[in-house]
């Protein structure tokens, strides 16, 4: 996870995830279908409230909960920072991204091939945490039943848009499909605004941020990272 903030902030930051990954893991060996069902779930009782979201967000959407996995870690670390008192702080987890500025931010989207490229939201400042989040099954490792270059959600339930990402982008197999394929979010007033590409088209549905040129640098994309927390050095792997 890529985490921009006040550096003093990154300690926490990276404690509170390994502390969820931890609980995620336990929970995991004592309910291991959790980890592999592409289908909604029922939350046992007196599990950890996160966990219990991620259960809630993909029966919201249809999917299974690993599908808000990412969402939920980035706005993990995004609230423990906000917590400790820093002002502003972006946590991109893979794409999946959580934020809070109070000064303009630009949030490139990557759509691989496509080509729709040299996009990006413009936010202004967010009055609360907002999750900006994306799936494709076009770019990265993460499983899709679609061929979406980009599936965008943009809601404040950061693991909710994670989930509603995979939903969105699993039913998007040629382009006719872009003209159902928002249906399914009518009933989910959570989520504010979404967005497909597929291939040189772009469908937009809700309310979404300026759009507005950039250089999305592919470099920046999150990607696997050795992190020393006594260097605060960071090596890729």
């Amino acid at each position: 996870m890529t985490l921009i903030c006040d550096r003093q902030y990154c300690p926490t930051a990276a404690s509170s995830v390994k502390n969820f990954r931890a609980c995620l893991l336990n929970h995991i060996k004592t309910f291991p279908e959790f980890k592999t069902s592409h289908k909604p779930l029922t939350a046992p009782s007196g599990i950890d409230p996160d966990i219990k979201r991620m259960y809630e967000s993909g029966s919201t959407v249809n999917v299974g909960p690993m599908a808000s996995v990412a969402g939920m870690v980035a706005e993990i670390a995004l609230n423990t920072v906000l917590n400790e008192g820093a002002s502003e702080v972006v946590a991109d987890n893979g794409g999946d991204i959580a934020l809070f500025v109070k000064t303009a931010t630009a949030i490139g989207i990557y759509a691989g091939e496509s080509f729709v490229n040299n996009m990006a939201f413009q936010i202004e400042s967010t009055p609360r945490p907002l999750g900006i989040c994306t799936s494709s099954g076009t770019v990265g490792h993460s499983f899709s039943y679609g061929c979406a270059d980009a599936a965008i959600i943009i809601s404040e339930n950061i693991p909710l848009a994670d989930a509603a990402a995979t939903a969105l982008g699993n039913r998007i197999q040629s382009s006719a499909d872009l003209d159902t394929c928002f249906q399914f979010l009518d009933n989910i007033p959570e989520i504010q605004g979404a967005m497909v590409i597929f291939r040189d088209r772009v469908a937009m549905w809700g309310i979404l941020p300026e759009l507005v040129e950039a250089e999305v640098d592919k470099g920046l994309i999150t990607k696997g990272l050795n992190f020393h927390m006594e260097t605060m050095h960071v090596k890729n792997i």
